[in-house]
């Protein structure tokens, strides 16, 4: 057994020293760790600005460019300008309809000019829109303006129906009433491809 009296000649002034000598090495080691850390994140792209990360993320449309994490399902999908294009139902049968191929073909021709969204009297499916008219537009820098009540179609504007309008002079994206969204993503397609 160990006597009273070494127990107390171990504790007091030594044991401070090693305390303080304890505390200023877990400081150093601490400020060691957050400048690792700090330098790490920096190599690995964490000081780019997001105009910096978003030019390096653009990429045309690919085949399984997108992952479901959960399922580990992947997807169609491209990056323009900054702006993700999924396609949840992938791309197979979208290079059968012509009408949107040709739509593509003359909204690309009157890139340069400012087109006129138009709405048709039964088209109300807000996704459709969307898509378009917020998200596919903006990224291949297409300018747009929505049409006045009494304003009349022409070749600049796009016209948002659900069937086919005899006769107009407007480009007409055409979807069956319920495949409105559906409709979109093949115009999507057929604008990034």
């Amino acid at each position: 057994m160990v006597s009273q009296k070494r127990l107390k000649g171990h504790g007091g002034k030594h044991q401070e020293e090693i305390s303080k000598t304890a505390k200023y090495g877990g400081l150093f080691i601490l400020v060691i760790m957050v400048l690792s850390i700090a330098g790490f994140a920096l190599s690995m792209g964490g000081g780019q600005t997001s105009s910096q990360s978003s030019d390096n993320q653009n990429f045309p449309l690919t085949e399984n460019a997108f992952q479901n994490p959960q399922t580990g399902e992947t997807y169609w999908g491209a990056v323009v300008q900054g702006e993700r294009f999924i396609f949840m139902n992938g791309v197979e049968g979208y290079d059968n309809f012509q009408n949107m191929v040709d739509l593509s073909t003359q909204i690309k021709s009157k890139s340069e000019q400012i087109l006129t969204i138009k709405m048709g009297s039964n088209f109300t499916n807000v996704d459709a829109i969307y898509l378009i008219q917020e998200k596919l537009f903006p990224s291949l820098n297409i300018q747009t303006q929505m049409a006045t009540i009494n304003s009349t179609c022409n070749e600049n504007t796009i016209l948002f129906t659900n069937e086919l309008i005899e006769d107009s002079t407007c480009m007409q994206f055409i979807a069956p009433q319920g495949e409105e969204a559906n409709f979109a993503d093949i115009l999507v397609y057929h604008m990034i491809k």
